[in-house]
């Protein structure tokens, strides 16, 4: 946070100090004011036009700076009123009082392809089934997954696949490469990539850590990737023909899916990314009742995921799927995962695991202001970790930007219902884990060769200038 002098203008970074005293003029704290607080200072994040994720409405702008002071708390980001910073997470959109951010809209773009001569192939992340049904009335946390499904058929979807599928692959390939990493004690700690805003953190604030990064692709990039693959050849279509949309509670998938890392054979491993608020408009534009739709299930093959997949809404969810799957690969049956609170409201986690004869120290996070701080105390040695998750948005996927929009005030309260919903569907499931998957099996077994694991499930980063 910067602060400047109302009587000699110059800025500081801490005022914390209780006998602080302007260096320059002497005046005591309380002449001074945040940065953006100052008259004439624009208290705006700085959103442009070329942003793939949020879009600005200047004329319902007021300056009222609750999109900065978010950005702020939340992500650390937009010190500077003339830099674009943007991680594409969205909370701006979040506490935005007019309506004036929203997220970038590509809906109309979908449907004028449906029913026309492509297949549209839509997959469900698992946060958008406990948060979908608030926009028509139902509670926080109401598991809408069915009738999801049926209203995506009834738009004209040629496929629906559940990307619960595409993150028990993330968990096989993270898992492996967690015990790898452990055992040859390299680019310790590892931290998740699935968020995307996380990964743009790292990249343009933290490049230190780009090799620390997991180079398993995330679940939506993996189920794009193995649709214009896998799917593919099986339903025998041709890839040119497939138009793959993801529906996500994330802004900054709109951002993650043109990475050109995330590329296979010159094709998008994703086409378009939807958020969960998109979808609610499609549905109502098109006049679909979804009053008089029943549940339905998803297509087969690459429609069956475990609720080691689902969790990964959560903020922790990540986590402990890996180290569930990690514990099965060690052929350990009871861990500490069993009475640890891996998943929670907290925004920092830090745990101590023992797995057989693996003892592991693992944090979770949330905001990447806290990540920040993390790293720093990673950096300097204060604290070492094996295996961090990382997430931007408060709770995990839950609380991400794309999801409907909530009473600020009631924000902690809707993310803590849209958590336990996912909670209480892995409690009630019969399959917890990748390795139980039987399309997951079928995959491995019939597909994927060691240079088909590389190209279609993992990813290189590398460095990027700040950007918008």
């Amino acid at each position: 946070m910067k602060y400047i002098c109302s009587l000699c203008k110059n800025i500081v970074e801490d005022i914390s100090d209780p006998i602080f005293r302007c260096p320059k003029c002497g005046i005591d704290k309380s002449a001074y004011k945040i940065y953006y607080e100052i008259e004439n200072v624009s208290k705006k994040v700085v959103i442009t036009k070329s942003n793939p994720s949020i879009n600005r409405i200047d004329k319902t702008c007021i300056d009222c700076g609750m999109c900065r002071k978010t950005c702020n708390n939340i992500t650390g980001l937009n010190f500077d009123r003339n830099k674009p910073e943007c991680v594409n997470c969205g909370n701006c959109i979040l506490t935005c009082p007019t309506g004036c951010l929203t997220p970038k809209y590509n809906y109309n773009e979908v449907k004028n392809l449906l029913n026309k001569d492509k297949v549209v192939i839509a997959f469900v992340a698992p946060a958008v089934r406990t948060s979908f049904g608030e926009s028509f009335g139902l509670d926080a946390g109401s598991n809408l997954t069915g009738k999801i499904v049926s209203a995506l058929r009834e738009l004209g979807f040629n496929y629906v696949l559940d990307t619960t599928f595409g993150a028990d692959i993330t968990v096989m390939e993270e898992s492996k490469e967690l015990l790898d990493r452990v055992t040859s004690k390299k680019n310790l700690p590892m931290f998740t990539s699935c968020c995307p805003s996380w990964v743009k953190f790292v990249l343009t604030k933290y490049p230190k850590f780009i090799p620390n990064l997991s180079s398993t692709k995330s679940p939506n990039s993996i189920m794009g990737a193995l649709i214009k693959s896998y799917f593919a050849e099986r339903k025998k279509i041709d890839v040119k023909d497939i138009i793959t949309v993801g529906i996500v509670p994330c802004t900054a998938k709109k951002y993650e899916k043109d990475r050109p890392e995330l590329s296979n054979d010159g094709f998008n491993n994703v086409d378009f990314m939807l958020t969960t608020t998109e979808l609610v408009m499609m549905i109502k534009e098109s006049n679909v009742s979804m009053d008089s739709l029943s549940d339905s299930d998803f297509d087969s093959l690459m429609g069956k995921g475990s609720t080691s997949g689902l969790i990964f809404g959560s903020s922790g969810g990540v986590m402990e799927a890996s180290l569930r799957t990690l514990a099965h690969r060690l052929n350990v049956k009871n861990s500490d995962l069993n009475i640890l609170n891996i998943r929670s409201t907290d925004s920092i986690k830090e745990f101590d695991i023992n797995i057989g004869n693996l003892n592991l120290k693992v944090a979770v996070v949330y905001g990447l202001s806290n990540a920040s701080k993390l790293l720093k105390e990673i950096e300097s040695g204060e604290k070492k970790f094996d295996f961090v998750e990382v997430m931007a948005c408060p709770c995990g996927c839950v609380g991400g930007a794309g999801n409907p929009l909530q009473n600020i005030n009631k924000f902690p309260m809707i993310r803590e219902k849209r958590l336990n919903g996912l909670s209480k569907i892995d409690e009630k499931s019969n399959i917890k884990n990748p390795y139980q998957n039987k399309e997951v099996q079928k995959l491995y077994n019939s597909f994927l060769t060691k240079d088909k694991v590389h190209s279609l499930l993992h990813t290189s980063f590398n460095e990027k200038k700040s950007e918008s």
